[in-house]
């Protein structure tokens, strides 16, 4: 329940917003509640604009306070979540509101399907092989991810230790990201999730692993963004349609196949990890 006076976040206000003031309110919902508690400023340098202009663009939409539009979007996404059917704007709930519920799996089986057989072409054995070797040669796997994408790179870094390779994820935004930079070493490698448009925080953090010397490998579903000339090497990894819903199967599949083709280079090194896990396991207990 929104206070009195501050009105509904609708998907259709932000329609006649120029496309700046459009990237920082897609940034908040695709972010979720990690971009929400960040001021003004921290937003402003995470989408690659003035703290000033989120402020504008709150008060373009009609709210006194980015405090206000914030209570919005929560709303918003809670009933979203919520009610699926009331208003189906974003690309899952489109998927939600078209798809018979019987035919839910099949179709999100055959996105994955397709995604992965397009893997298989984007990223060649010889690419992937590179790619591992890269992974294998560093002193720590650094995953990069926010939003969904973060979980993914959470994912990973756990993954990584279990089979003995040091890994960590990075997934702070906006002044919090300061500190994880100052970790990297240019013996890690940068494992960089980046999906959609390309914001400040991401070519802040490019730059700072280039300074350092660190190898970096994009994940990406577009070959050809900005990012593409500044990186090792480039993975490419299609979410499914454009516009529709975007599902993180086929990068799950490639971050695993990724971890596992380190292991195999080193099983010694992975068997003796697994082998202390279960060991702590048992000291533990229940």
């Amino acid at each position: 329940m929104l206070p009195d006076g501050v009105p509904e976040f609708r998907p259709e206000m932000v329609a006649s917003l120029p496309p700046t003031k459009k990237r920082i309110i897609e940034h908040m919902l695709e972010a979720g509640p990690s971009s929400w508690t960040l001021s003004a400023q921290e937003l402003g340098e995470a989408v690659g604009t003035s703290g000033v202009n989120v402020t504008r663009t709150a008060q373009a939409l009609g709210y006194g306070k980015l405090a206000h539009l914030r209570l919005a979007l929560a709303d918003y996404v809670t009933a979203q979540q919520t009610n699926g059917s009331a208003r189906p704007q974003s690309g899952l709930l489109s998927a939600l509101a078209e798809v018979p519920s019987n035919e839910l799996l099949v179709r999100d089986v055959q996105v994955a399907h397709d995604g992965l057989e397009a893997l298989l072409k984007r990223v060649p054995v010889e690419q992937f092989n590179r790619a591992v070797g890269l992974l294998d040669r560093s002193a720590c796997i650094v995953w990069r991810g926010v939003g969904p994408s973060g979980y993914l790179a959470e994912y990973a870094a756990l993954h990584c230790h279990r089979l003995g390779h040091s890994s960590k994820a990075m997934t702070q935004m906006g002044r919090a990201l300061a500190d994880e930079l100052l970790e990297l070493d240019r013996k890690d490698i940068l494992v960089l999730l980046s999906y959609g448009a390309t914001e400040r925080q991401t070519e802040a953090i490019v730059s700072e692993a280039k300074s350092k010397g660190c190898d970096i490998i994009l994940i990406t579903d577009d070959a050809a963004k900005a990012l593409t000339d500044q990186v090792t090497m480039v993975l490419e990894c299609r979410r499914g349609v454009r516009d529709q819903f975007q599902s993180h199967a086929v990068t799950m599949v490639l971050i695993e196949t990724l971890i596992l083709g380190v292991a195999k280079r080193n099983i010694r090194r992975g068997a003796r990890s697994m082998t202390k896990l279960r060991a702590l396991r048992n000291s533990i207990g229940e």
